[in-house]
């Protein structure tokens, strides 16, 4: 469709978890920390594989998935220093929002119902930095981190939605005893 249905990002947070604390569905327990903007990099491992009847030609398997991520937190000294908390972490969890073109108004105010987002149970930090930019509004600090769990994409239009997939994820990992 020309012009399409452009989508308005919405933030999201980070959920950060005490080491005796488990990570569950969105929404639930930990300290979050508001996310101003974000990137999602999907990865697709695939492997070289030595099979015959391809004329020679390579052949290559998929045989895993991951991600990696990077977003901004406002600085806020009323909260726990970003750079503190994670870490000293061994796991956070994600939840990016993405805009909606289908959000509802209730009294002039956007609400959630319908929003998508992308949500991680687990995932580590790599690196934090703290960037001050005079020209603009606030410090942030950056962080960019790896998944050490599947990356679902949940809630908006219910062909996109993995809330269940995830729900099946969650009750998997821990039938098997693992913490996220």
């Amino acid at each position: 469709m020309i012009g399409g249905d452009i989508i308005t990002g919405v933030g999201g947070y980070i959920s950060i978890w005490q080491p005796n604390q488990k990570a569950s569905a969105p929404g639930t327990n930990g300290t979050r920390m508001d996310v101003s903007d974000w990137q999602v990099k999907e990865l697709f491992v695939n492997a070289e594989c030595t099979t015959t009847g391809c004329l020679g030609a390579l052949n290559y398997r998929r045989v895993a998935v991951g991600f990696k991520f990077w977003c901004r937190l406002p600085f806020d000294l009323n909260q726990p220093n970003p750079k503190v908390f994670l870490k000293n972490q061994d796991s956070i969890a994600l939840r990016f929002n993405i805009g909606n073109p289908d959000i509802e108004t209730l009294n002039g105010r956007y609400t959630q119902a319908n929003w998508s987002y992308y949500y991680s149970p687990a995932a580590l930090a790599e690196e934090v930095s703290t960037i001050s930019n005079a020209a603009k509004d606030v410090i942030r600090q950056e962080v960019i981190g790896v998944g050490t769990s599947f990356l679902f994409l949940c809630g908006g239009a219910t062909g996109n939605d993995e809330s269940q997939l995830l729900q099946t994820y969650l009750q998997a990992v821990a039938s098997r005893g693992w913490s996220q």
